[in-house]
C-alpha cells in the first residue's frame, strides 16, 4: 500500500493522496459472516430473509485518524454490498477534524484529503463533545450524551453501536516540571 501512495501525489501540495487498491485491502469477497452471527442479528432485529430491517445506528467518538478510517471502511462496505443500511455520525470536540495534528501538518493534510475523497466530511459534527456513553442491556443500545460546545446544550441519543475512536494524543497531559527530580 505504501508503494501505491508514493506514486499518487497531489499536484498542488506534493502530499500523497489516499488511494484504495482493493487487491491489497480486504474486499467484499474476503468478508465472511459466520452463520451464528447472522442468526443472532436476525433474531435481535426481528427480521426474516427478504424483509427490510431498520438502519443500524452508529456513533463514532472522534474524527481523528481512527474515526475517519472506521467511517471510510463502513462506507466502502456499504458500496460493495457487504454492509446494509448504517446511519453513522462522528462527534468531534474540536473546531476541526484531525485536531491533534497541528504540528504534523502533512499527516493532517493527508487525512483531510482522505475524508473529503471518501465522503466522510458530511457525517462529522464539529464542537460536539461526547460526555457519556452508557450501555442499556435491556434495550441492547447505547445512550450517548453529547454536549454542543457552542451552545452548551446537552442531548442524549440512542445508538446500536458506540465506537470510541479517540487516540492516545487526544488529551494533553501537562505535568509539573518542578516536581521532577533529575
Amino acid at each position: 500500500m505504501l508503494r501505491t501512495l508514493e506514486h499518487n501525489t497531489d499536484r498542488q501540495t506534493g502530499l500523497p493522496t489516499p488511494s484504495v487498491d482493493d487487491s491489497k485491502t480486504s474486499s467484499s469477497s474476503n468478508w465472511h459472516v459466520p452463520p451464528i452471527v447472522s442468526a443472532v442479528v436476525q433474531s435481535r432485529y426481528n427480521f426474516s430473509s427478504g424483509s427490510q430491517p431498520r438502519p443500524l445506528r452508529l456513533a463514532i467518538c472522534s474524527a481523528g485518524a481512527a474515526g475517519l478510517c472506521l467511517a471510510q471502511k463502513i462506507l466502502r462496505a456499504q458500496r460493495n454490498g457487504v454492509l446494509g443500511s448504517v446511519e453513522f455520525v462522528l462527534f468531534e470536540k474540536d473546531d476541526d477534524y484531525m485536531g491533534t495534528w497541528p504540528a504534523n501538518w502533512s499527516l493532517k493534510k493527508y487525512f483531510k484529503i482522505f475524508a473529503q475523497k471518501y465522503g466522510v466530511v458530511p457525517r462529522i459534527r464539529l464542537r460536539q463533545k461526547v460526555i457519556a456513553a452508557i450501555y442499556d442491556a435491556a434495550s441492547g443500545s447505547w445512550d450517548v450524551t453529547v454536549q454542543d460546545l457552542e451552545t452548551s446544550q446537552m442531548r442524549t441519543e440512542s445508538y446500536d453501536v458506540f465506537a470510541p475512536a479517540m487516540g492516545v494524543l487526544s488529551n494533553v497531559n501537562n505535568w509539573n516540571k518542578r516536581n521532577v527530580t533529575e
